[in-house]
């Protein structure tokens, strides 16, 4: 290297007087064969020559004092801005365009190449990285900031190292990685214009700080050697003497200064030491060191350059002059003086027996060093202690090897000679030793360091088997010669085998060797991750996770240190032959090796070591590390330790513990060496090693998870070191490589790998991920499993090749169209075909061995691990489907389609095969999805298949098609490149496509044969285009076997994207995409079945599909399945359809109008869920929809306002605001016709829609002024504005108006009302009348809230009631004239008198009729409509004016009723009313008349006048006076709730005297509890109106609680079996009122209800049956019962009381036969949950036939007294047996056999139906939870099909002598027939 030749640079620098080695500048230029053409400054490293190199010290700050001031560096510039005369040159290139510069760009590439692998190259030169070391504290990395300066065109940069993997591994001082200006020219020159090879240009800077070593660990000789040193050459491996060093004996002081040359300053440098800095005064002559020492340089490989100690500023190296000596025989030379200061002495364990040239190319970056400081930097003055394996001292050599250098020169020798001469030194090292060494003999060796176990003989160093595998390893780097032999020509073989015989000693000496022994109770220690309670230091730097918690471990028996020092040793073994076997497989990896060396023995070994230390060592550390339970003591403590040490110097990417690293190390080159062997084609394994090699890759891919962290990291791997995601990632390759090896073993691989995914938690996603190329990830076994199947193809592109080879000497059939060759293309297809079908095989295995353990019914311990298994490997599945990488992953879809529809065809009921299907239907839907979603990506790909491209005969398509399959295989060839895992990938990519291209080819060949036939212009034309078909894909086909590829083809997110669209685009053909349609009509299918959670998780899989491609819903079989499963008994299921539907039925308005119907029909659906979500989707649909599907939602939406559960209430009124009062409306126009229209069509109870105004109302009381009174305005200004169109509809715009009046009362002002009156007509037609009802209502409501001073509307309104009270219409028509008369006196007018005057003369007219019949007269008159409504006006008058009240302030009002009566009025029209309900009239007006005046006065209907009146109303036969009684009571409650509401209470005290019931709190209680009975009658009635009445008055009963509620149940359970579904509907709804109010009081007397039930069928039909349609009368009680198991298990005790008999019994209490068969009919037909609800009833029904052996022996043994006769009356059955005799009646008897009868029948209907063993139901155990109880009750029938009664017909009852003989005969024999009476005789013998 030049120098500077100002020796004024560096004053410090001085050199000894006289001396005559000082030579000029352009001498030392001679001398060191370098060109100085340019400024020694041109590179940075130049500086080391002019700079003493003591004083340079490698960290970052101090370089950048040194370069800033020696070097600028300019800004970078373009390659041609440097070189101009090569720009000509860059631009070709960089853009190839000609065959010519594409040529040059591939010499110029393998120039590159080929300079890099002989390491000439500046990359080699001003690159140098240190090599792989045994612990973290070795890896010095030195940060580099210089930017790099452009290189000459921009692709020779991916051939050098990155600058981050420079600035992690090289110690080098920092200078620019740039080579210099001359080197580019000659590298230009020699490359380009074909020039002679280019000289080296530059010393290296390894070389340069490898020098300090040298001179260290020389000095460090000659002090241990200098006792027995000796000056001749003989003695010259034994030392340097010390004589060699003499002091300078020249004063310090002097000022006489040399000239130093700069190749002086270099050599003289080179011996300064850098491992520890120190000071020592010594002085040498370069001559003298030549004669008495031998040159380091040249005994051996450089080490790679260590990192300096920071040096303080007063301890900076000096150098000083001294005076020369004379040599030994050389005449003066120079002699200069060193003077190294230190702080400890050097020990000799310090010194590294390391290579010379080494560099780092294998090494590894495990991430963090946790050596760094807390700004990151390196800790440069802490290096921890030496390596274990370095403890050594270096020893001289004997002599001078050929090639090598002298100190501080370049070694010229190659690798192959560095390998030999480290062989043949360890050999003779080796040969030198005793027979018997001991461990003195060793003590001076230099590559052996102890002895192995039983006297085995020496054992290599760890730091002498390193640099073999590294001399190795640089060997086989470089480029082979023409024979393809790396070791075999130029190195000795037989030492080769001596050396793979002395690393089978050291693998042997840990063979067997237990680190870790089980040495504690096991679980006593386990390492638990907890919370530091040490608080953090302020403004300390954030750490890992881990280093924010401690790592305690429980106490444990400590180890004594020999127990220490032993173990120790044993791991010390162990790593040693892990080294020893990592060299061994990397040796026996070397092409060429002779087949002799290619031991099995040896490498079964290495095998079995590296299995070993991941068995033994690595995995038992990891697992403790992830938490795991420990069983040895020494585990614990290096586990202790590690996490003490990893909590303070930070996680980094390896083990602290410098054994376990190391051991991690060896085993990760260990495993991808292997990977090569296994892959070779010309070594083949056997049997045990192929197995080793699988066991070996799978210890570590199923290894847990390192490092429990919260977080996740982005690849997913959260608690895995980045050495053994190495592990993992190389694993992985080795057992891809042996799968797709070793054919025959591919089976019992593929089971190994699934038997163990389970400990792997295959289901948990937290397991280690596997990094795809877009930055995705899947599970690792997922990958695992993909590159198996992908490897399956391995070797078919040779063998075809192969074939193709042997073809191209045959000659081609002679054929019109040019197919391919004929000779071969079978066999080719043979080849593809069974290459396809062994991927299909091996996917087959793995797929039927997850599903077949995931769909188990009965789970054992890790089933349902592989449940999870399944999902995840689904899941990673479809995430890489189609992707160009993974093909593998279209035919595991394929399996998984084919395996998963087969289940969902099977007609087979039971728990395995209904398991099998709901399996299969979790992921049918998600696979159908997927494929539906690349379905319509392919139409968006200009790609046809290659049966649309035949049968088009488009010639262009098929070019497409084919460039389409050539962008695919090109990416993954260029990928291969890169990867080895897409090579596999490629194998199976070709087999495919070449099968498609031999297949379509065929095709092809068959219709040019038919063409032949046809002689029209059209054939031949269509023939030729075939034939250019077949032309482009037998072109296509020799591209796929002949694996062309580009040099230069770069694998870019680009290329990436465009090969998966042209993936995607093929796959259109492919069968994958074919197994939709039979996916959507499997999931068709199984929306059918019998099960529910079949049809449910159908429903669920089709919305997946439907989620993709709404216009599925159009389809339709999907239609009519979707409809069908909106009626499905289950909730479940109408939930899920609903949901499917309301998903996307709201973005296609013509699918909405579809769905529509069906969908509205669930409004009312039973199930809570279906509610709630059929009124969210109408809300959404609601929305742009046309106004009569507008109007039908609102007016549904009403009828949910009654419902029964508040959030469903809740969430109806809700969204009747929203629909019609939208937020920010402005304009009420719209709601007011809406409003309107509702009103026109809506038919429901006009309550209800008045309750949802009201409710509306409420939630919006705050807005001022209300949106009602803007409706109202509204509404009033159409009826003004409208009033003269013909159309227009007055009526519903009044109703409108009235509703809104209904929940605000002072909408309607005088001015309003004023246009309304003018709506008033008189005398009115029909519509008219609904109309003047309305607007009297109207007004009746809203006349209270207006102002006294609105006389003028007083007076108008009054003139047009009075003629509507004169002459009246209805009954109903003058309520509401009378209402509205009343409200104006009582408010606006105040004039009683008027309303005096009109009773007075009422009152007369009925007073005079009613003395004429108490005088002897006939009461004809009080019969007539006029009499009718003489009494409707004074009840009305009376109910709506309280004359009493306002008589005791107004003395007029007072006199005119004494006109009347004295009495308080009312009593006296009360007393009237019951006097004329007794009179022989029409009964049509005083029931009504004396219901007003009981709403007036409450205290009257306690009465006993009352109470015997409605007594005698009830008891007689007249059901319309039923029905209006009924009413009065009706609207007695109701009025009653609306006095409690408003807060009036009664205020006359003295009537509430003797009446305690009769209290407002209690008054409706009292009148219900004194009809109850009367209004059960009626519920019951088959009079629809009573019914009607009866049913409203037990409606508000229940909900008022106005009675017991246990005493409701009878009735509402009875009416629930109506054949109305009105009234079983009205009748369910309050018994689930009563069910969730009062769940504890109503679900008891079950059998008391069910007879209740029967009762009321009774009375409907004479033949009563249990079940209607198949379906049980009792189902929805039974299944309100289901919420508990205690509910239902009671109820079927209870019910099966049934079945019990006496048959002594009499009267009440004797046998119904008819209500057990009513029982046993519900028992069968119930829709059964559980099993355990079979089995119970099954165990009730088998005691009941348990305990009839009594009746079976008076069946068998008795006879009849009597025989004569037809019937059965009175007839008695007597048993004569021995002197006892019994005596029954017959009937009773034969009725007990109908009922045991029945229990047989039904026990077996039971069993046959659900398929249970009756033993299991026998033993079964009554309210005990079981696994079996526990599942679910599977129907084996898909119809339900009603119990037969062939074997005993008459079941329904005997009533002749005949029958009873049948009857008996038959029963016997259907228990003979049974068998439990056999079967419990031999139990009780």
């Amino acid at each position: 290297m030049s120098g500077h030749p100002d020796s004024q640079a560096h004053p410090s620098s001085s050199y000894g007087p006289g001396s005559s080695s000082t030579r000029e500048l352009p001498e030392s230029s001679s001398d060191t064969g370098r060109d100085d053409e340019g400024s020694p400054y041109d590179n940075p490293i130049n500086l080391l020559s002019v700079y003493p190199f003591a004083t340079y010290q490698p960290i970052a700050r101090t370089a950048e004092h040194i370069s800033p001031h020696t070097v600028l560096y300019q800004p970078q510039s373009t390659s041609s801005d440097l070189y101009p005369h090569h720009a000509d040159y860059f631009h070709r290139i960089d853009h190839p365009s000609t065959p010519e510069d594409r040529a040059l760009r591939k010499a110029t590439e393998d120039r590159v190449r080929e300079m890099m692998d002989s390491q000439s190259s500046y990359t080699s030169s001003y690159l140098p990285t240190p090599s792989p070391t045994l612990e973290p504290s070795s890896y010095l990395p030195y940060p580099t900031t210089a930017p790099p300066h452009p290189m000459p065109y921009s692709f020779i940069g991916s051939y050098l190292p990155s600058p981050a993997s420079t600035v992690l591994q090289s110690p080098t001082p920092e200078r620019p990685t740039t080579p210099p200006v001359e080197f580019l020219d000659n590298f230009i020159k020699n490359t380009l214009i074909q020039a002679d090879e280019r000289e080296a240009k530059a010393e290296t800077a390894r070389l340069e700080a490898q020098a300090v070593k040298e001179a260290k660990e020389l000095a460090a000789r000659m002090k241990r050697n200098s006792s027995s040193a000796s000056a001749s050459s003989t003695n010259l491996a034994n030392g340097v003497t010390a004589k060699a060093l003499t002091r300078d004996t020249e004063p310090s002081g002097s000022n006489s200064k040399q000239p130093m040359t700069p190749s002086h300053r270099h050599r003289e440098s080179s011996i300064t030491s850098h491992t520890s800095t120190p000071h020592l005064s010594r002085a040498m002559s370069r001559a003298d060191l030549a004669q008495e020492s031998p040159d380091p340089l040249s005994m051996h490989e450089p080490s790679p350059p260590k990192r300096m100690r920071s040096y303080s500023r007063e301890e900076s190296p000096t150098m000083r002059h001294s005076q020369p000596f004379s040599g030994n025989g050389h005449g003066s030379q120079s002699r200069f003086e060193v003077v190294l200061s230190t702080r400890r002495p050097v020990s000799d364990s310090s010194v590294l027996a390391k290579d010379e040239d080494d560099d780092s190319g294998s090494e590894l970056d495990w991430g963090e060093d946790p050596r760094r400081d807390a700004d990151g930097d390196w800790a440069m003055g802490n290096e921890g202690r030496s390596r274990a394996s370095s403890s050594h001292a270096l020893e001289t050599y004997g002599g001078v090897p050929p090639g090598s250098a002298k100190t501080g020169e370049r070694d010229k020798r190659n690798h192959h000679e560095r390998l030999q001469n480290l062989l043949d030194d360890i050999l003779n090292e080796s040969d030198g030793f005793p027979a018997d060494p001991t461990r003195e003999d060793l003590a001076s060796a230099r590559f052996f360091t102890r002895l192995g176990r039983d006297g085995c003989g020496p054992l290599l160093s760890d730091s002498s088997v390193q640099q073999l595998s590294r001399y190795v390893v640089r060997v086989q780097s470089t480029k082979k010669n023409t024979q393809g032999t790396a070791l075999k020509s130029e190195l000795d073989v037989e030492s080769i085998g001596r050396i793979l015989r002395l690393l089978d000693r050291s693998m042997r000496a840990g063979q067997g060797l237990v680190t870790f022994p089980s040495d504690t109770k096991v679980n006593i220690a386990r390492v638990k991750p907890v919370k530091s309670s040490r608080k953090k230091k302020s403004g300390s730097n954030s750490r890992s996770p881990e280093a924010d918690v401690d790592m305690p471990v429980e106490s444990v028996e400590e180890m004594t240190d020999k127990e220490m020092q032993d173990a120790d040793a044993k791991l010390l073994t162990v790593q040693s032959a892990g080294i020893a076997a990592a060299c061994c497989v990397t040796v026996l990896d070397t092409d060429g090796l002779p087949k002799h060396l290619l031991s099995e023995e040896v490498l079964s070994v290495s095998v079995g070591i590296i299995r070993q230390l991941l068995d033994t060592v690595l995995i038992p550390a990891v697992e403790a590390l992830a938490g795991e339970r420990i069983s040895s003591r020494f585990l614990t403590r290096v586990i202790s330790n590690e996490c003490v040490s990893r909590t303070k110097k930070g996680a980094g990417g390896m083990f602290v513990h410098p054994h376990l690293s190391s051991i991690a190390q060896s085993c990760c080159i260990a495993i991808p060496r292997l990977t090569s062997l296994v892959s070779r084609t010309d070594i083949s394994f056997d049997e045990q090693l192929v197995i080793g090699s699988v066991y070996l890759s799978t210890a570590a891919l199923f290894a847990p998870d390192q490092l429990p962290k919260k977080g996740k990291s982005k690849d997913g791997d959260s608690g895995r070191m980045a050495i053994f995601r190495t592990l993992v990632t190389e694993s992985l390759s080795c057992l891809r490589a042996t799968f797709a090896r070793y054919e025959a073993h591919r089976q019992w691989i593929l089971e190994e790998i699934l038997t163990n995914m389970v400990k792997n938690g295959g289901g948990n996603a937290s397991q280690a991920r596997f990094r795809l190329a877009d930055g995705g990830s899947i599970s690792t076994i997922s990958a695992l499993l993909l590159q198996l199947v992908q490897a399956s193809a391995f070797g078919a592109g040779i063998r075809v090749s192969k074939l193709r080879s042997k073809g191209q000497s045959l000659e081609s059939l002679s054929q019109s169209v040019p197919m391919v060759r004929e000779d071969t293309s079978d066999e080719e297809q043979q080849i593809c075909t069974g290459e396809i079908e062994s991927a299909m095989k091996s996917s087959h295995t793995v797929l039927t061995y997850l599903v077949q353990r995931a769909a188990k019914a009965s789970k054992g311990n890790h089933d349902t691990d592989y449940k999870a298994i399944l999902d995840v490997f689904v899941a990673d599945l479809l995430s890489v489907l189609y992707r160009p990488e993974w093909p593998a992953a279209a035919l595991f879809l394929i399996v998984v389609s084919k395996t998963m529809v087969t289940p969902l065809h099977n007609s087979q009921t039971g728990n395995e095969p209904t398991h099998a299907k709901m399996v299969a239907l979790d992921y049918l839907g998600d696979i159908a999805a997927k494929l539906k979603g690349f379905q319509m990506q392919m139409e968006k790909h200009a790609v046809k298949s290659f049966d649309e491209i035949i049968s088009t005969s488009n010639i262009e398509e098929a070019e497409r098609l084919t460039e389409a399959h050539a962008n695919v295989l090109a990416f993954l060839s260029g990928s291969a490149k890169e990867d080895s895992m897409y090579q596999s990938s490629l194998d199976l990519e070709s087999i495919v496509a070449a099968q498609e291209h031999y297949l379509a080819i065929v095709k092809i060949r068959s219709i040019v044969e038919k063409l032949d036939t046809e002689k029209s212009d059209e054939a031949a034309e269509e023939k030729a285009r075939l034939e250019s078909i077949a032309e482009t894909f037998a072109a296509s086909l020799d591209r796929i076997w002949s694996g062309e590829d580009n040099v230069f083809a770069s694998n870019t997110s680009v290329s990436l994207e465009s090969a998966r669209s042209a993936v995607i685009g093929l796959a259109k053909g492919r069968a994958l995409q074919g197994a939709f349609d039979r996916i959507l009509d499997a999931l068709v299918l199984s929306m059918g079945s019998t099960v529910i959670g079949v049809r449910g998780k159908a429903l669920r899989g089709l919305s997946g599909i439907v989620g993709i491609d709404p216009t599925l819903l159009s389809h339709s079989t999907v239609r009519r399945a979707i409809e069908s499963r909106l009626e499905d008994p289950a909730s479940s299921v109408r939930d899920a359809a609903v949901e499917l539907i309301g998903k996307y039925v709201v973005r296609n308005p013509s699918v909405a109008a579809q769905y529509y119907p069906p969908l509205v029909g669930r409004v009312y659906d039973t199930g809570l869920g279906v509610r709630k979500r059929v009124i969210k989707l109408l809300k959404d649909m609601f929305a742009n929809r046309d106004r009569g599907m507008q109007v039908d939602i609102c007016t549904k939406m009403i009828g949910l306002v009654e419902d029964m559960d508040e959030s469903v209430k809740d969430l109806t009124v809700k969204t009747l605001s929203e629909l019609l009062y939208p937020e920010g409306i402005s304009n009420y126009r719209e709601p007011a016709t809406l409003l309107v229209e509702i009103c026109d069509v809506y038919n429901g109870a006009w309550e209800t829609i008045e309750k949802a105004i009201r409710e509306i109302s409420k939630s919006a009381k705050t807005e001022k002024p209300s949106r009602y009174d803007q409706t109202v305005k509204a509404l009033i200004d159409d009826l003004i504005d409208n009033t003269e169109e013909t159309e227009f509809d007055p009526l519903n715009h009044i109703r409108a108006i009235y509703l809104l009046c209904t929940a605000e009362h002072d909408l309607v002002d005088p001015n309003r009302a004023e246009k309304l009156l003018s709506y008033i007509r008189f005398p009115p037609g029909s519509d008219e009348q609904l109309t003047n009802g309305l607007i009297l209502r109207i007004f009746t409501k809203c006349i209270p809230r207006m102002p006294k001073a609105a006389s003028t509307f007083a007076a108008d309104l009054n003139r047009a009631l009075l003629p509507m009270i004169n002459r009246p219409g209805k009954y109903d028509h003058l309520r509401e004239t009378m209402e509205c008369f009343c409200s104006v006196v009582n408010h606006l007018t105040l004039d009683y008198t008027n309303a005096i005057k009109i009773l007075r003369q009422c009152e007369g007219k009925l007073r005079a009729a009613r003395n004429s019949y108490h005088n002897g007269g006939n009461a004809d008159w009080l019969s007539s409509d006029a009499a009718a409504v003489c009494m409707f006006i004074c009840s009305l008058i009376t109910e709506f004016c309280d004359l009493d009240e306002v008589a005791k302030s107004q003395s007029t009002i007072q006199s005119g009723l004494a006109t009347i009566t004295d009495m308080p009025i009312r009593e006296y029209f009360f007393d009237a009313f019951l006097e004329y309900s007794k009179m022989p009239i029409a009964q049509k007006a005083p029931p009504i008349c004396l219901g007003n005046i009981f709403k007036a006065s409450p205290l009257l209907i306690l009465r006993p006048e009352s109470s015997d009146w409605m007594q005698k109303v009830f008891a007689s036969s007249d059901y319309e006076l039923h029905c209006r009684l009924l009413t009065n009571i009706k609207e007695f409650l109701v009025s009653e709730s609306e006095r409690k509401a408003t807060g009036k209470r009664e205020t006359d005290l003295t009537a509430l005297i003797g009446h305690a019931e009769s209290s407002d709190s209690g008054l409706s209680t009292a009148v219900v509890q004194r009809n109850i009975e009367s209004i059960l009658r009626g519920a019951r009635s088959q009079h629809a109106a009573t019914q009607n009445a009866a049913m409203d008055i037990l409606a508000f009963t229940v909900h008022q609680g106005l009675y017991h509620p246990l005493q409701c149940m009878p009735i509402l359970i009875s009416l629930e079996t109506s054949d109305n579904e009105l009234v079983a509907d009205r009748a369910l709804q309050l018994h689930q009122h009563l069910h969730t109010k009062h769940p504890t009081l109503v679900n008891v007397r079950f059998l008391e209800c069910a007879r209740a039930s029967f009762d009321y069928q009774r009375g409907l039909t004479a033949e009563v049956s249990g079940q209607r349609n198949g379906a049980a009368l009792l189902a929805s009680w039974y299944s309100l019962l289901g919420e508990k198991r205690t509910w239902k298990t009671d109820f079927l005790r209870q019910i099966c009381r049934a079945f019990d008999y006496d048959v002594s019994a009499k009267g009440k209490d004797k046998i119904d036969d008819g209500f057990a068969l009513y029982i046993a009919e519900n028992l069968a037909a119930f829709e059964y949950k559980l099993q355990e609800e079979v089995m119970t009833t099954v165990h009730l029904l088998s005691a009941v036939i348990s305990a009839s052996p009594h009746l079976v022996g008076v069946l068998e043994s008795a006879t009849l007294d009597d025989d004569s006769g037809e019937t059965l009356d009175d007839k008695v059955l007597s048993s004569r047996e021995g002197e006892d005799s019994e005596s029954f009646s017959a009937a009773a008897v034969i009725q007990a056999s109908i009922i045991v009868g029945l229990a047989v029948i039904t026990k077996n209907h039971l069993l046959n139906l659900y398929g249970i063993p009756e033993d299991k139901c026998v033993k079964y155990q009554l309210g005990k939870k079981s696994a079996i109880g526990d599942k679910p009750a599977l129907p084996r029938k898909d119809d339900r099909v009603g119990m037969n009664f062939d074997r005993m017909p008459l079941v329904r009852g005997v009533h002749t002598i005949t029958e009873f003989h049948e009857q008996r005969n038959a029963f016997l024999q259907l228990l003979l027939e049974d068998g439990t009476l056999d079967e419990m005789d031999r139990e009780s013998a």
